[in-house]
Parts: structure tokens; C-alpha cells; sequence
């Protein structure tokens, strides 16, 4: 009985998100995009055909209705890294593409 009790306390006083043992998932978020899928966006294009192609954008910013932000991130559960990416669509007053950046991928640990 004792030994179980310790057993016990030692497991609760370790916690699981430090444990070997356990697996942790992959956990992909944001909108995933190629690099095929951005070299077909043009200047021009509409909002509609855009989003056609990359989907609705992750973060639209009220105060900039002018730009779309395609967010991109990736948490490795068994290495720690993270690799995120970022596509930010200009767009002018006629509601067509102006121009694209984007940043490519970078990884952090």
C-alpha cells in the first residue's frame, strides 16, 4: 500500500507533458498553401478567384480591408519545432490583387 502511494504522488508531482513515454500529435493550423498555389494568383485577379485558390483567409483586419493574411503553422509534437509560414494578398480599390508577400518558412525550436 505504500508503495502505491508513492508510486502515485511521484506520478502526479512528474506531470504528463514532461513525460517520455507519450506521444504528442502533429497540429497543423491556418491555411495550407503550395508554392504552385501562389505562383497562380496575378495582379488583377478578384478577391473570389483568390480565395478560390488559397481559401478564406485566416485573420481579415478590420481596420486594413485591403489585405488578406493566409497564416500558416506547424507544431512537431516529437521534435518541439515549429514551422509557420505567412502570405499577405494586397489588394487596391477596385477589389483586385496588387501585389503578394510572403515570407517564406522558418523554423523555431
Amino acid at each position: 500500500m505504500r508503495f502505491a502511494l508513492t508510486c502515485l504522488l511521484a506520478l502526479s508531482l512528474c506531470g504528463c507533458g514532461s513525460a517520455p513515454f507519450l506521444y504528442k500529435t502533429d497540429v497543423v493550423q491556418g491555411n495550407v498553401f503550395s508554392d504552385d498555389e501562389i505562383a497562380r494568383i496575378q495582379p488583377g485577379m478578384s478577391r473570389a478567384e483568390v480565395e478560390r485558390i488559397l481559401g478564406t483567409p485566416q485573420l481579415v483586419d478590420p481596420f486594413h480591408k485591403d489585405r488578406a493574411n493566409y497564416l500558416y503553422r506547424y507544431f512537431a509534437g516529437d521534435s518541439k519545432r515549429t514551422y509557420s509560414r505567412r502570405l499577405v494578398v494586397y489588394y487596391s480599390a477596385a477589389d483586385t490583387v496588387a501585389h503578394v508577400e510572403q515570407q517564406n518558412i522558418t523554423a523555431t525550436k
